[in-house]
């Protein structure tokens, strides 16, 4: 049950600085990383760096709070950074690597949120607040774990806690996203009435840190956090909040789960069967944002659908229920029962699409394109509809791999990695290869592998010692 008069007589913390605390009750020491950015003067948005949620309360007091004095910000969820990520440092203090944020890095979800901006409606901070404590006494929302005053608005955020490890976050699997997003959705509903900002619903949202300055209201941001009965903020397991709030979570049939999650994905998936999961998942994922496909794309959708999962090799049980519950509940309106018996028909075909086919059917968006990685629609470049055989698909990417090698500057000072030049093949081409293709594809060319040239030889000795 919960006290009352303690939520009637809200206080807040209100920091003379940059202040870590609600940073690390909310991302709770993982080994995801913390991407921290600034605006300046000119307001210019520039990266300050990541931080391992791990290291936060070791390195924020010291190295981190002097840079996000001013009009500074974090990921409210955690992310996952790649080796050669990790290696690439933050100009600012390269003690640090680059700060990078993004739906196709999340590694963790440690709270949904909702960014009320109050101010729009004429209403103040209080009102608003008062409303918030209101509607948690009356079981219209769950006790916030921590409510933030950004300057003229206000946030709410509900910590995420694992289903075996109530101290650690929700690990970011495909099915757990879905569910993220229907939850803010849902919270977009319920609390529209209070300003709420119909963009904030994105699960790589950042927002200001605690005890930074905004500039603009001449403020520090300040919180207040909520606590249970054991003196730690609420947190809620994912389905736990989805219950509560009313919203179905996402269940996907376990071949699907072993397809995408990597909690069920068995180690070492190469070449087309790891391509082809990738693929489902970023179907799903574009799912998940959306929600529903509407006319004009359904039975494409449907299609892509069907095929992917009849490549990921999902039992056929599952699959007919699966593009089923797809066409009858997420698409709007609801496909036709000969649609979907065609969906699934066509799906076994064994059919291969092009990533700009996959962009021009979905009707992808810019802003899609950058969060889920398939091209826009009608971004195809004109070499694509003249490269029809696979000898003409071959030659053409081995010249823009011979290119993309010879000049690295494209994407900086260092030699491209294998991985790097399989992204550049795929933005260019709208065609996915594996890294043993383009590792073919040098062999052919006389180009020595990228990947080994960063190798030192066995016999040679290290540029520096390290002394303890």
């Amino acid at each position: 049950m919960i006290n009352r008069m303690t939520l009637a007589h809200p206080t807040f913390i209100q920091p003379a600085a940059p202040d870590a605390l609600p940073i690390i009750a909310m991302h709770r020491g993982t080994d995801g990383y913390v991407p921290f950015q600034r605006r300046t003067a000119a307001g210019q948005f520039e990266g300050v760096g990541s931080v391992k949620a791990s290291e936060m309360h070791e390195v924020f007091p010291q190295f981190i709070a002097p840079h996000v004095d001013e009009e500074s910000y974090f990921s409210i969820n955690t992310m996952h950074l790649r080796p050669w990520q990790i290696n690439q440092r933050s100009k600012i203090d390269p003690r640090f690597p680059m700060a990078r944020w993004g739906s196709d890095q999340l590694r963790y979800l440690t709270s949904c949120y909702v960014d009320l901006d109050c101010y729009k409606l004429g209403m103040t901070i209080g009102q608003c607040i008062g409303l918030c404590i209101d509607a948690q006494d009356k079981g219209l929302i769950p006790p916030v774990s921590i409510i933030t005053r950004s300057g003229r608005g206000v946030w709410l955020f509900w910590f995420l806690r694992d289903d075996e490890n109530e101290r650690a976050p929700v690990r970011a699997w495909a099915e757990n996203v879905s569910t993220y997003r229907k939850i803010e959705r849902h919270l977009l509903r319920k609390l529209g009435s209070l300003g709420a900002d119909p963009k904030a619903i994105d699960p790589a949202r950042i927002t200001r840190v605690p005890g930074s300055m905004h500039r603009q209201c001449g403020s520090r941001v300040n919180y207040w956090m909520q606590l249970d009965s054991s003196g730690r903020p609420f947190s809620y397991r994912l389905d736990d909040l989805a219950g509560r709030l009313g919203v179905r979570p996402t269940k996907y049939p376990a071949s699907i789960a072993r397809a995408v999650n990597p909690k069920f994905r068995e180690r070492g998936l190469k070449g087309y069967n790891a391509l082809h999961r990738k693929m489902l998942g970023m179907f799903l994922s574009l799912l998940a944002h959306r929600g529903t496909i509407v006319e004009g794309g359904r039975n494409h959708a449907a299609l892509l659908f069907s095929s992917m999962l009849h490549r990921c090799k999902i039992e056929k049980t599952e699959r007919i229920e699966s593009v089923k519950a797809f066409g009858e509940r997420q698409c709007l309106p609801p496909l036709r029962n000969k649609e979907i018996a065609d969906a699934i028909r066509e799906g076994e075909v064994h059919r291969k699409f092009n990533s700009y086919t996959i962009g021009d059917w979905l009707k992808i968006t810019p802003a899609e394109s950058a969060l889920i990685g398939w091209p826009a629609e009608g971004s195809r470049p004109a070499e694509s509809d003249i490269t029809n055989t696979k000898a003409d698909r071959t030659r053409t990417r081995r010249e823009k791999v011979r290119s993309f090698v010879e000049h690295p500057q494209r994407i900086g000072s260092t030699v491209p990695t294998i991985r790097q030049i399989v992204d550049y093949v795929d933005k260019m081409m709208g065609e996915r290869p594996s890294t043993g293709t383009i590792q073919n594809d040098l062999a052919e060319l006389g180009i020595v592998n990228p990947r080994r040239q960063r190798r030192q030889p066995p016999d040679s000795s290290p540029c520096f010692a390290t002394s303890i």
